[in-house]
């Protein structure tokens, strides 16, 4: 019915970020809620100043690695049937999204 990840998403290549999107929807039932909590960027703009260094942290480590957009990340739900039904702040310029 629920299906959560943390931080995750920017820390994977965006193809593993889409095949978990695909694999979680295809495992969730219909009603089912996707859950994701990280940093997120809006429009390709980083939400903060500590979000744009964080991403340099992260592609230094792996250049594949990095925050993703929330239009993207709508696009690979949308592919499977899932739509963004809310959009939560969080502290320290993170975000949780809410698919189902």
């Amino acid at each position: 019915d629920y299906l959560f990840t943390a931080n995750t998403f920017h820390i994977m290549a965006q193809p593993l970020v889409a095949h978990c999107i695909a694999e979680g929807c295809q495992r969730l039932s219909t009603t089912g809620l996707f859950l994701v909590y990280g940093p997120f960027n809006y429009d390709g703009q980083f939400t903060s100043d500590s979000n744009r260094q964080f991403e340099d942290w992260l592609k230094a480590a792996d250049p594949q690695r990095g925050i993703r957009d929330k239009e993207w990340i709508e696009q690979e739900f949308a592919r499977h049937g899932r739509q963004c039904l809310a959009d939560h702040a969080m502290p320290a310029n993170n975000r949780v999204l809410v698919f189902g």
